[in-house]
């Protein structure tokens, strides 16, 4: 998204091996803060037909000026 002055980007990644989660989640973090305002969060899914995971998504803030 392009807002005026701002820009946001989101993502989103599956992590099938639990005990990578902390440490993608740390990854991202230390990449990512250092351009804008960093929102990171994780979600324990359990769809009914597949394999578990982890659902990791980010929401980055970048000033424009």
């Amino acid at each position: 998204m392009n807002m005026q002055g701002k820009t946001t980007f989101l993502g989103s990644l599956r992590v099938f091996d639990e005990r990578n989660a902390p440490a993608i989640m740390r990854e991202v973090e230390s990449k990512l803060a250092k351009y804008g305002k960093l929102t990171v969060r994780d979600e324990r899914v359990v769809p009914c037909c597949s394999a578990r995971y982890t659902h990791i998504s980010f929401n980055i803030t970048v000033d424009n000026s």
